[in-house]
């Protein structure tokens, strides 16, 4: 359903799940459970931005608070969940800063969605250069202070 209203400052907005999306979704919080990693999982960016305007998503976006993608990737292979498909692999797109990529990405297939999973993270900059240091962040809002738009910045 898409029915964001807006009265004065306030703003009622929903996000509605496809069968594929819930699916997912589902699933991720069973490997959460199955395997207790305490974690807690964030839909961020563009998948966000794309589901307020009533649009589909080409892929969706999770942050994992305490822990690397990778890892908890890792924890998705080894799962038993009966997906109804392939046992799912991953691959990981390495850090290179000479091609602008300051940030290792872990990319997952499931339900047909590509899933890209990165940590909660920070970025700080010296005087003298664009790249970024990035750390682990403490928390979701260390997060989304640091990315560039306003809907950048808004978790699922």
């Amino acid at each position: 359903e898409y029915g964001n209203k807006c009265s004065k400052n306030v703003c009622e907005l929903k996000i509605s799940l496809t069968d594929t999306e819930s699916n997912l979704f589902q699933f991720l919080l069973q490997t959460v459970n199955k395997f207790n990693t305490n974690t807690t999982l964030r839909v961020a960016g563009g998948w966000v931005r794309d589901k307020l305007l009533g649009i589909q998503s080409p892929d969706v976006d999770i942050t994992v608070d305490n822990m690397t993608g990778q890892q908890f990737c890792s924890y998705i292979v080894d799962s038993d969940h009966n997906l109804d498909q392939p046992k799912p692999h991953f691959n990981i797109i390495h850090v290179n800063p000479d091609q602008s990529k300051h940030l290792e990405t872990a990319i997952i297939h499931l339900f047909g969605l590509e899933v890209n999973m990165n940590h909660l993270r920070t970025e700080t900059y010296t005087e003298d250069s664009r790249i970024p240091q990035i750390k682990f962040a403490d928390s979701p809002l260390s997060d989304a202070l640091r990315r560039d738009f306003c809907v950048n910045s808004l978790y699922y």
